[in-house]
């Protein structure tokens, strides 16, 4: 489900509920992802219209650039193009821009 354009993005989405993992994180404060990917799973076990990854519960302004990209590479790996995986846009512009090539890649 990789790469919709912004219609048929929107139908999908409109298609029912909308999932907001929570990003996992060890005692260290760093991205735990064998607990994020199992939480993924297990919301996707449900009818879902799309995931929101690496911060659409608040938590992308602790998330370092690369830990973005491993949440939400987590996120579409779990996937499986089953739903698509939307990432928050909700930074600065420079930030977004310095890894958007590296976003568009996850697919």
């Amino acid at each position: 489900m990789s790469n919709l354009n912004p219609a048929a993005m929107a139908q999908q989405l409109g298609k029912g509920l909308l999932s907001f993992p929570v990003t996992h994180f060890d005692d260290g404060g760093r991205f735990a992802e064998g607990a994020y990917r199992a939480h993924c799973a297990s919301m996707l076990e449900q009818e879902l219209a799309g995931l929101f990854a690496a911060g659409g519960t608040g938590e992308f302004f602790s998330l370092a650039p690369d830990e973005v990209i491993s949440v939400t590479s987590a996120a579409v790996e779990v996937a499986k193009g089953r739903v698509p995986v939307v990432l928050s846009g909700a930074v600065v512009g420079a930030r977004v821009q310095a890894s958007n090539g590296d976003r568009l890649a996850l697919g």
